[in-house]
């Protein structure tokens, strides 16, 4: 989220695709276990408030064809 934040800070267009991203789930460190797919809720959700635009795969792929 640090790296879209600074790119949104120098005005770029940050695009977050959500399901062209990976990552393992968290092992409990004293707050339980987290999922991975928690994880990039928080992420999605957290980007979505004005940092980036959250879109899905389809999404990208129908707008580089021409058809979004």
């Amino acid at each position: 989220m640090t790296t879209a934040r600074h790119a949104h800070d120098l005005d770029y267009k940050v695009i977050f695709v959500e399901d062209a991203n990976a990552g393992p789930d968290m092992p409990d460190v004293g707050f339980g276990p987290v999922p991975h797919a928690e994880i990039m809720r928080a992420v999605a959700t957290s980007l979505a408030g004005g940092i980036a635009d959250v879109v899905k795969t389809d999404e990208v792929i129908g707008q580089m064809n021409g058809k979004g």
